[in-house]
């Protein structure tokens, strides 16, 4: 799915996409 708070391209879950904006990015891709 494209998670818009990362600004990619993810396989990570929805929890995932909310939880990587910006200043609160996570280490992984």
């Amino acid at each position: 799915m494209f998670c818009p708070h990362c600004g990619k391209q993810t396989h990570e879950t929805a929890q995932y996409c909310e939880n990587c904006g910006p200043g609160n990015r996570v280490a992984q891709d």
